[in-house]
């Protein structure tokens, strides 16, 4: 019976380590199907080269349809996350997860057919099938929390979930710029990345229908499924004054953070000229300072300093070399500042989640952390809309706004940090 209960444990043991990989996997590909948007779709509607736009198309047109473009997916994920969280109650985790990442495949194989096409209209309903079907991360972060029941072992597993998002920007940003270099794209169409992704989106649903075993431990089959909760999610934020410095950081850094990834590469080609070449060269730079400062240089600096005045510097440096990045007339020097800037955002990025977690009670985490991703999802729908207006003035705005709304964060963050240690 001991050997019978001992294989039970091992096959257990097994079957949950396939389980989290699943979830993991879901959270990386969600993340790098939103980013391998950022260094592509500039170049199908900025230029004139896969003749994706009619030629007549005015410059300031172009911005605005990548505005509404990169809008698309975020604008989706905002009513899609809170949905499948709700159906993923009634039904369970492991139908819901199916569902979501058939939806996903379809998505991705949908905007390569589109630029296949070189439909517009088409691309932007794919990319709102996209990024709805994308709101199967809080499942993931579920299936994470369930598998993971000590409080240090969930603390570990939402580390290494956090990790997985960076990772799939910083994945998506290097791809990207590998995938826009010329001798790539005359060997591969701009859709390529939708094919493959489409297919490691299947394989993964096919690892999740056979391995994955339902983590849920209660299943409500009356559970409401609700479209207005992103919307309460807001408003509840109004009412918790004390966490209004907390929320505001939050918004305001990743308002500032995605609309310097989304405009990175429309700023290089229109303000400086950039070759695809040099375009490629900081795209593949910058994600690899990123990814090395994330991993490496951010867990060292947290053994040894408090998280607090670590990110607080971070931020203030952001938006320091953001600013650089905006009076800079000479596309080496931009480069410099850019590329710098990468190192810090690994820091802010690494540590927005445990910031949130540090100032809310253990009983209101769940809840909490739902709330920041509905934050989080309007400030990534608002800041291309805002970049396609400030574009149709002057592509030179983006990274006055840039450092601005980064530099409202900072202030933010430290208001609180300075109000926490007035009460102790």
């Amino acid at each position: 019976m001991e050997k019978e209960g001992g294989g039970e444990y091992v096959e257990h043991m097994k079957r949950a380590k396939k389980s989290l990989f699943s979830a993991y996997f879901i959270l990386f590909l969600d993340n790098f199907g939103y980013a391998v948007t950022f260094p592509l779709f500039p170049l199908l509607l900025l230029t004139t080269s896969f003749d994706f736009l009619p030629e007549a198309t005015l410059t300031s047109t172009r911005n605005i349809l990548l505005g509404i473009l990169l809008a698309a997916f975020p604008l989706a994920k905002f009513f899609g996350a809170p949905f499948f969280g709700d159906t993923a109650d009634r039904f369970g985790r492991k139908k819901t997860l199916i569902w979501t990442l058939a939806g996903t495949v379809l998505g991705y194989a949908l905007s390569a057919l589109a630029i296949y096409l070189k439909s517009y209209s088409f691309l932007l309903f794919s990319r709102l099938l996209s990024g709805f079907f994308s709101g199967n991360l809080v499942i993931s972060l579920a299936i994470i929390s369930d598998l993971n029941p000590s409080r240090e072992k969930r603390a570990k597993g939402m580390s290494v979930a956090a990790s997985c998002l960076g990772l799939g920007i910083t994945a998506a940003i290097v791809a990207g710029g590998v995938l826009t270099a010329p001798e790539i794209l005359s060997a591969l169409s701009p859709a390529f990345a939708f094919w493959a992704l489409a297919v490691v989106s299947l394989l993964n649903l096919v690892v999740l229908f056979l391995f994955y075993q339902e983590t849920a431990t209660q299943i409500s089959p009356d559970a409401k499924i609700s479209f207005t909760k992103p919307f309460r999610n807001i408003l509840s934020v109004i009412g918790q004054k004390t966490l209004h410095p907390i929320y505001l950081f939050l918004f305001f850094w990743f308002f500032g953070f995605f609309l310097s990834i989304q405009w990175v590469v429309p700023l290089s080609v229109e303000k400086f000229q950039a070759s695809r070449d040099e375009i490629t060269w900081l795209l593949v730079i910058f994600g690899l300072c990123w990814a090395l400062s994330g991993v490496f240089l951010n867990r060292r600096l947290l053994s040894k300093f408090s998280i607090w005045p670590l990110t607080l510097w971070s931020l203030f440096l952001v938006s320091f070399l953001y600013f650089i990045c905006a009076i800079d007339n000479f596309f080496l020097y931009f480069t410099l500042a850019y590329i710098l800037s990468g190192i810090f955002i690994a820091f802010c990025l690494g540590n927005t989640m445990t910031l949130i977690s540090l100032a809310i009670s253990a009983e209101g985490q769940g809840k909490a952390l739902g709330v920041g991703q509905s934050v989080t999802s309007l400030a990534q729908f608002l800041s291309p809309f805002l970049g396609g207006f400030l574009a149709g003035f002057s592509i030179e705005l983006i990274f006055y706004a840039c450092a601005l709304f980064v530099l409202v964060s900072f202030l933010s963050l430290l208001t609180y940090v300075l109000r926490r240690k007035q009460k102790t």
